[in-house]
């Protein structure tokens, strides 16, 4: 393939579907919705974009229908001209108040200089509107074929002419100049360099029919002389202007072979006749071809989560994403035409592998016969390369040797091209302000849909459950459960180094069970719980509450506490109990207040102590009392005083 012909620059784009067509629509598609055309030329498939400048091949203007010395010519040119509704006028946009308006012109610069000079005007303007997404995940804004596209197709319509000639040795894309009588240049001046875009043969020999065909055999005759006819007549490039449709073809082999019989030998008295209908377009416009509709695409498919490689239950429950949150995903209606793919590839190999043998063979017996040791070192060679495994054998389908099928094996997933590039993924809700946000696991069973129908525009409408992928609760004894869980990752290195599948047993969970009179939200956090409440908060409890801490409770208050219990409080601390009060502390029983120690009871006052009984005190104590006075004692008793002693005094 020769892609020098193509001038302008394209951007890369992110996703390019090949979906229910063969390779050759598929490239058709690419190519001309992109304004690129494709012909043969000299056995090299060779790509254009704009108007080429060749050589132009000069070819007489002879109107004569007779045209009795048979004079290679173009006898008649004509135009089909009819209505059309105006194209370009649909927009999405408000038409008084577009988001970008642009008037479009089909001259570049090379032709603009060109056309000034040969005095050609364009008044042709086109209003497009475009919408101009900046947050676009792909490179493009816009996939849908560009109106200025269209805009040159129709120019190409408008422009073509067709033309009458015996020549048959013209070919596609070649520039022609018609050399008019000197009558018919003075006005025909303008209108005489062309380059050939279409063009239909048919060639009558008699002496062909004779010379392939039994005579003998009329039933015979008459199925080759249809075969005939058909590879006789060779439709280059039949330019259906009004339906739009063209197809770039070589010259046939059967045809070359038809049109060199006409000056043979044999064919001398024996009626024949070549003509051709060729499609033109002044060389001052550029080729567009037709514009090819996308195939169409599902509703929707089913696709699995897929990783950093194709083994999906070795990434199972892992995240694999971009910095946008998308996933990629084995797309399902892309995998029928690969697994016919892959046994075309497979059964080709086998086929070499076949020859490769026999290769071996002869080499091993040219070397009985003596042959040279290189010859037998490059046989060996070739006989290693079959005993490597499929997927070598896969990546040798065009490369024999060891360094060629160990390049190749990186490039096995040109054969799964139902692997998708990072689709986007859609939540109920989504936004810089708000949102509800998901990343799909490798190995989770989603729905693929398509934006617009279009093939292109892939993204994952939502996810399902399967008997490989079932639903956390078990089912269907918690079928009445509402959940919100999310398991714990596996470790994608231990996987790596332990070959296992296993998946995480951890869970973050949310659960509302819906059963009558037995209603409940559970909450489980697999590890650390975390709240954060920037305002005030209030808990109602109408019944009971109970808490287990099995570890450390630290709790801060850096204002006031204030806790109010209308019936009792029952504290009981295994160990220690301290109590740090920084300024004052009061304590109000309003009835009874019993202290109860087990063993020693120590109250330490730094200063003053003062102690206030309404009534009387008693002090009752089972052993000794010492008290200790470093100063004087004053005591104030209002009655008699009274003092028992039990022992000596």
């Amino acid at each position: 393939m020769d892609f020098s012909g193509i001038a302008l620059h394209y951007p890369k784009l992110e996703l390019i579907s090949q979906y229910e067509e063969s390779d050759l629509d598929f490239i058709t598609r690419l190519a001309h919705n992109n304004g690129i055309y494709f012909c043969d030329v000299r056995g090299s498939i060779c790509f254009y974009d704009s108007a080429q400048r060749h050589s132009s091949r000069e070819i007489t203007f002879n109107p004569n229908v007779n045209n009795t010395l048979n004079e290679p010519c173009i006898s008649s040119v004509s135009k089909l001209q009819s209505l059309r509704a105006h194209t370009f006028s649909q927009s999405s946009q408000n038409a008084l108040n577009p988001f970008s308006l642009e008037s479009l012109s089909l001259k570049s610069d090379s032709l603009l200089q060109e056309g000034e000079q040969n005095n050609f005007t364009h008044s042709l303007h086109i209003n497009e509107h475009h919408y101009s997404n900046e947050s676009s995940f792909t490179q493009s804004s816009d996939l849908k074929t560009p109106i200025t596209l269209k805009e040159k197709r129709l120019r190409v319509i408008e422009q073509s002419l067709n033309a009458q000639s015996n020549i048959y040795d013209l070919t596609l894309n070649e520039s022609i100049t018609l050399n008019f009588s000197s009558s018919l240049k003075e006005n025909k001046e303008s209108l005489r360099d062309f380059i050939i875009i279409g063009m239909e043969q048919e060639l009558i020999n008699e002496s062909l029919l004779e010379n392939n065909f039994n005579s003998n055999d009329n039933a015979i005759k008459k199925e080759n002389a249809k075969h005939l006819k058909e590879s006789v007549t060779s439709l280059m490039n039949t330019e259906q202007i009004n339906k739009g449709n063209e197809s770039f073809n070589p010259l046939t082999q059967n045809t070359s072979n038809a049109l060199e019989s006409l000056s043979s030998p044999s064919s001398l008295g024996k009626s024949h006749s070549y003509s051709n209908t060729l499609t033109l377009l002044p060389i001052t416009f550029s080729y567009t071809p037709s514009l090819k509709s996308k195939p169409k695409a599902p509703s929707s498919t089913l696709g699995v989560v897929i990783g950093e490689s194709e083994d999906i239950d070795g990434e199972r429950n892992t995240i694999h994403t971009d910095n946008f949150g998308r996933v990629k995903v084995r797309i399902n209606c892309f995998a029928s035409q690969e697994v016919i793919d892959n046994a075309r590839v497979k059964e080709q190999n086998n086929v070499q592998g076949k020859n490769i043998e026999n290769n071996h063979s002869q080499g091993t017996l040219q070397n009985i016969n003596g042959n040279t040791n290189t010859h037998t070192q490059t046989t060996n060679d070739t006989l290693s390369n079959t005993t490597q495994t499929e997927e070598n054998i896969h990546s040798q389908e065009n490369h024999t040797t060891n360094n060629d099928v160990e390049n190749n094996h990186s490039q096995m997933k040109a054969y799964s091209y139902h692997y998708s590039p990072y689709l986007r993924v859609s939540s109920p809700i989504a936004s810089i302000s708000s949102g509800l946000y998901h990343t799909p696991r490798v190995g989770d069973e989603v729905i693929v849909s398509f934006f617009d129908e279009d093939i292109d525009k892939p993204y994952i409408s939502a996810s399902l459950y399967n008997q490989s992928n079932p639903a956390l609760p078990p089912l269907p004894l918690n079928a009445h459960q509402t959940s919100l869980s999310a398991r714990t990752l596996n470790n994608t290195k231990e996987t790596e180094d332990t070959n296992s599948s296993i998946v995480e047993s951890g869970l973050n969970e949310i659960t509302l069970s819906n059963i009558k009179e037995k209603e409940q939200i559970y909450l489980q956090a697999q590890r650390d719980y975390e709240e954060l409440i920037k305002h005030n908060f209030t808990q109602k409890i109408q019944n009971n509450k109970d808490s287990i801490v099995e570890g450390a409770y630290n709790e801060r208050i850096k204002k006031i506490h204030t806790q109010t219990i209308d019936l009792a409080k029952i504290v009981s601390i295994g160990g220690e109990y301290n109590t740090n009060v920084a300024l004052s502390k009061d304590t109000i029983v309003g009835l009874s207040h019993t202290l109860n120690v087990g063993a020693s009871n120590k109250l330490r006052v730094a200063k003053d102590s003062s102690e206030y009984v309404g009534e009387d005190k008693s002090v009752e104590i089972q052993a000794n009392l010492n008290t200790s006075i470093k100063q004087d004692e004053i005591r104030n008793v209002a009655w008699n005083p009274r003092e028992v002693s039990g022992g000596r005094c």
